[in-house]
């Protein structure tokens, strides 16, 4: 619950931040593509540090 509070609030805040249309679309946009990357396999190709995976 607390998880899903904080993603509440974080669109919120951007609402008040992202007043211009413009701006928040393209911010949308950006998100979504940050998270299609996250989200797609293989999007970690290496460790995240020498040795991490060891």
């Amino acid at each position: 619950m607390d998880f899903m509070a904080a993603k509440h609030g974080m669109t919120d805040a951007l609402r008040v931040v992202l007043t211009d249309e413009g701006e928040r679309l393209r911010t949308r946009a950006s998100l979504a593509e940050a998270i299609d990357h996250l989200r797609s396999p293989g999007s970690i190709s290496a460790p995240i540090a020498p040795g991490a995976c060891s």
